[in-house]
C-alpha cells in the first residue's frame, strides 16, 4: 500500500489535485483560465488548452467537426496516459463514466463518442449509460444554476459493485462532482475516482 501511495504521489506531482471532501479528490490535467476573467495575458500553453476545451465542448457552436475530433483525441491521449500511470496497463476492472451535461442532447454530443474513444484506447469498460441526463438544468457557470445540482441526472442500478472512473470537463468549486460521486456510492458503486480536464482558476 505504501508503494502505491508513493507511486500515486509521483504521478500526481504534474497535475492539479482538488479536494472534494474529507475522503475524496479530483485530479485535473491542468488549470483552466476562463475568458471572462482572463481574456488576455495567459501563456501560450494555457491558451492552447483553453482552445482545446472550447473545441471539445463546442462552446460557441463555431467549431468544425475536424476541430472537435482533434480535441477529443487530444484529451483522450492525455487522460489515457494519466489513467495508465495511476492504475497500470490493465484498466478492465473499471467503468468510465462522465458527469454529462445540462441537456440530454449536449451530453450525447459531447461525451458519447469520447467515451467510446477512450475505452477503446485504454481497455476500460464503457459506463456511458450508467449516468443518464433525464432533464434540463441551467448552467451554474453562466449564473443561472446552482452548483452541486444533479437533479437532472439518473443513476442506473447497474452501478452496484462497480469501480467507477468519473470525468467532468471543467470543475470550479467541485460541488457537482462531489454530489455525483456521493450519489454513485449511495447507489452501490464500489468506488468512485474523480477526474477533470481543467480546474477553473
Amino acid at each position: 500500500k505504501q508503494l502505491q501511495q508513493e507511486r500515486r504521489a509521483t504521478v500526481l506531482k504534474d497535475y492539479i489535485v482538488v479536494t472534494l471532501g474529507y475522503d475524496s479528490q479530483c485530479i485535473c490535467l491542468q488549470k483552466y483560465y476562463s475568458v471572462k476573467r482572463y481574456s488576455y495575458g495567459i501563456s501560450a500553453s494555457a491558451e492552447e488548452f483553453r482552445e482545446q476545451i472550447f473545441a471539445f465542448k463546442n462552446k460557441y457552436n463555431n467549431k468544425s467537426s475536424g476541430q472537435i475530433k482533434s480535441a477529443r483525441i487530444y484529451f483522450c491521449n492525455k487522460l489515457s496516459i494519466l489513467l495508465k500511470a495511476l492504475y497500470g496497463s490493465d484498466l478492465s476492472k473499471f467503468y468510465f463514466c462522465t458527469a454529462q451535461a445540462s441537456t440530454p442532447e449536449s451530453a450525447e454530443r459531447r461525451y458519447k463518442h469520447f467515451c467510446e474513444m477512450l475505452c477503446n484506447a485504454c481497455g476500460i469498460q464503457n459506463g456511458y449509460d450508467l449516468i443518464q441526463v433525464t432533464g434540463v438544468k441551467a448552467s451554474a457557470s453562466s449564473g443561472g444554476g446552482t452548483r452541486g445540482d444533479i437533479s437532472n441526472l439518473t443513476i442506473s442500478s447497474d452501478v452496484v459493485g462497480k469501480k467507477i472512473i468519473l470525468l467532468d470537463d471543467i470543475i470550479t468549486s467541485g460541488a457537482t462532482m462531489a454530489a455525483l460521486r456521493n450519489k454513485l456510492l449511495s447507489k452501490g458503486a464500489l468506488s468512485v475516482d474523480c477526474f477533470a480536464f481543467g480546474r477553473t482558476v
